[in-house]
């Protein structure tokens, strides 16, 4: 998962100031992590994207 992917997920159920947002805590959250990778090699900031999506998906979810 990488920023654009996030942002597409999150599009669907947020406003464009809250899309916003999130946008400036993706890229805070890279630049703390720059550099650093996990065991498999990746970029340390794909997984915590990877989960920030997911959690998007099932609070809508819960909410229908």
């Amino acid at each position: 998962m990488d920023k654009d992917g996030l942002l597409q997920v999150a599009k669907q159920h947020y406003s464009q100031t809250q899309l916003g947002r999130l946008s400036d805590a993706v890229d805070y959250a890279s630049a703390k992590h720059e550099g650093q990778l996990r065991k498999s090699g990746e970029p340390y900031i794909v997984h915590p994207l990877s989960v920030a999506s997911s959690i998007i998906e099932w609070a809508w979810i819960s909410i229908l």
